[in-house]
């Protein structure tokens, strides 16, 4: 039987994947195009890529754990389709395109606020701190 619970993760495992990919070609286009401070581009996206790459490792276990599998995917007419084993049971999911971008979409949000809450705070930034001891 197909749980709620694996077709939750690998719905999870897609996004992810999709979204490592969106970020490493925008890490790449980054790379490409002469911007003047690349680099603050270039950590905000490693940043991202890293906790991306953290929760991917994580689902793996479970994954491993729960005999889950993603077998193939094929894209065609702005559909993108995926082949999953739970269990000995086989299923696949079906995502729109611009459904599938704005999953994608809503998890980068939610890395970028996990990455505000954690490290970008006006204490443990030098040049705000600097700035607020002068009003």
């Amino acid at each position: 039987m197909l749980s709620e619970t694996h077709k939750d993760l690998v719905d999870r495992m897609i996004v992810l994947e999709n979204l490592m990919e969106t970020l490493e070609n925008d890490l790449n286009t980054v790379n490409a195009v002469p911007f003047k401070i690349p680099e603050v581009y270039q950590a905000f996206i490693q940043e991202i890529l890293e906790m991306t790459w953290q929760d991917i490792v994580k689902l793996k276990k479970v994954f491993m754990e729960e005999n889950i599998k993603i077998l193939t995917k094929r894209e065609d007419n702005g559909f993108t389709q995926y082949q999953y084993l739970t269990n000995g049971y086989e299923s696949v999911f079906r995502y729109w395109s611009y459904a599938m971008n704005m999953k994608v979409l809503k998890a980068m949000e939610d890395y970028i606020a996990r990455l505000k809450n954690s490290s970008i705070k006006p204490n443990n930034t030098p040049f705000l701190s600097k700035r607020h001891d002068r009003d």
